[in-house]
């Protein structure tokens, strides 16, 4: 089907589930997109409608039975239950739409979707976002052939940043199909109001994420024990809570018993799964924020860099976080001192403590908001995904040059890329 360009670029999207709270970047980009772009959406479930309305989507409305991944991502990819029924649903859309260009969400949706892009001759964009560049082909070492035949057939790679691009190369997709697009966040909703270091008075910590182990929380929890054995007048929230699934559900044991193991339980207020309004709510009734993640066991990363991070520091909040894959490209120079390694509980207390040190915050802070404001504001990251539709459709000349696995963008030159996480034995 080659496409047939008239007044506005046609984007047929496809996504497991349009949309969970943890995805609200996604929601954002959309209603980023300028007008000469119509989007067009297919999903196998739908949940929070009320906080993400969106025009023009059709929807199975099966969610999955069970909620542990590994057995979703077994049935939806190795049974191709949910997967068949889900290829249907896209072929009849595609018939009736006539789209220009499919854009796949996640890695192995691409490898699913690619033979029915090819099938219509359609233009293919892939977008990689984190558990589908490491975890899955740590688990199943058949995505790494997957991934490269989905590349031979995909027009544009997209992922987060220099780490998460040579990571995705090495797991078989080409090099110059890979083009960095980094998640933009709406500032227009993130108040920027530069936090003051709160000498003599109660820190406020926030962390806010699911309860994954690629989170990390647990060592958050133990530095923060670290740190009250001299510091003791802080406080700690944490938004977010297990999904249901048995790897969630142990690292909620594994979060409680550290915040028990630290007498921490007095000083720590768990809201659970907020909506957006109320996260953004509380960054701006906190001082620090926390997301140490790692490496977890059965290879899951971040990929690029949690949404959360940018969206603090983007509120005026200094950041304590890991070197862990694109984290370094998402904060400013002044912010980098205060990255630990991972799963080093002692080097975030450290951080925390050198933090605390810092009489003015005001450097660190600014500098940040410039980075985000400059480099991942969503206008801006609307319009460039624009341009990389254009560019598939050989509309314009290329927005930018193809990204190989290994280049580094912003202060690459400056930042050494993490060396973690690109390997399958992770």
């Amino acid at each position: 089907m080659a496409p047939v360009i008239q007044d506005r670029v046609k984007i047929l999207h496809f996504v497991e589930c349009w949309l969970p709270q943890t995805e609200t970047w996604l929601y954002n980009h959309v209603k980023a997109l300028p007008e000469s772009v119509e989007s067009h959406f297919v999903c196998q479930w739908t949940q929070n409608l009320d906080q993400f309305p969106q025009e023009n989507l059709v929807s199975l409305d099966r969610p999955p039975q069970q909620p542990n991944l590994l057995k979703r991502v077994g049935r939806r990819i190795g049974w191709w239950d949910n997967a068949e029924r889900n290829l249907r649903l896209l072929e009849q859309e595609i018939r009736r739409i006539k789209p220009d260009i499919l854009h796949s969400h996640f890695g192995h949706f691409g490898w699913i979707n690619s033979k029915l892009a090819a099938k219509f001759d359609l233009r293919h964009v892939v977008s990689f976002y984190g558990f589908d560049a490491n975890y899955l082909p740590a688990s199943d070492p058949r995505w790494i052939s997957r991934y490269k035949r989905m590349s031979e057939r995909v027009d544009a790679v997209l992922c987060e940043g220099p780490h998460m691009a040579r990571c995705i190369a090495d797991r078989g997709v080409a090099s110059n199909k890979i083009k960095v697009f980094r998640l933009g966040i709406d500032l227009d909703r993130i108040p920027f109001l530069p936090r003051k270091n709160p000498i003599g008075k109660t820190v406020r910590f926030l962390i806010a994420s699911s309860f994954r182990e690629k989170k990390g929380i647990p060592y958050a929890i133990e530095a923060l024990g670290r740190v009250s054995r001299v510091h003791p007048d802080i406080e700690v929230t944490v938004i977010g809570d297990a999904s249901g699934g048995r790897r969630e559900q142990r690292e909620k044991e594994a979060i409680l018993q550290q915040v028990e193991r630290w007498g921490l339980r007095e000083k720590t207020h768990f809201l659970g799964y907020q909506p957006y309004a109320v996260l953004i709510q509380q960054l701006s009734s906190h001082d620090i924020f926390l997301s140490p993640s790692v490496t977890s066991s059965d290879g899951d990363t971040e990929g690029g860099a949690p949404v959360s991070i940018i969206e603090a520091a983007a509120s005026g909040m200094p950041v304590i976080s890991t070197r862990h894959c694109d984290i370094p490209f998402v904060l400013s120079m002044e912010n980098l001192p205060f990255l630990a390694a991972e799963r080093d509980s002692a080097g975030l207390s450290r951080a925390i403590y050198q933090l605390l040190k810092v009489r003015d915050w005001e450097p660190i802070v600014s500098a940040n908001r410039k980075l985000i404001e400059s480099e991942l504001d969503v206008r801006k990251q609307g319009q460039k995904l624009a341009h990389i539709y254009e560019h598939v459709l050989n509309l314009i000349p290329a927005a930018e040059q193809n990204i190989p696995c290994a280049a580094t963008v912003n202060r690459g030159s400056e930042i050494r890329i993490p060396d973690n996480s690109c390997s399958s034995e992770s």
